[in-house]
């Protein structure tokens, strides 16, 4: 296509397949329970899952922890404000 002045514009677009040499695979994991023992359990259960899914699909893993929080849970209401229990 020409432009203005004899300018010449071009654009493509174009795929290529590769194999990936890396993914990063973020998880959150949340667990409501009486106790923070409890919810810190529950969720070393869901994480020991996770573990064992990744292995048996035969995914090498670097697992690194990189933010750990124990708070109270938080509710909110029709009005959307929020109550600390």
């Amino acid at each position: 296509m020409t432009g203005v002045n004899g300018t010449l514009f071009v654009s493509g677009y174009r795929e290529e397949p590769v194999e990936p040499d890396e993914c990063k695979v973020i998880v959150t994991i949340t667990s409501e329970r009486a106790t923070a023992r409890q919810a810190q359990n529950a969720s070393a259960e869901t994480f020991d899952a996770i573990m064992n899914a990744l292995s048996a699909a035969n995914i090498g893993s670097e697992i690194a922890t990189i933010f750990l929080n124990v708070e109270k849970p938080r509710y909110y209401d029709s009005t959307k404000k929020m109550h600390i229990i």
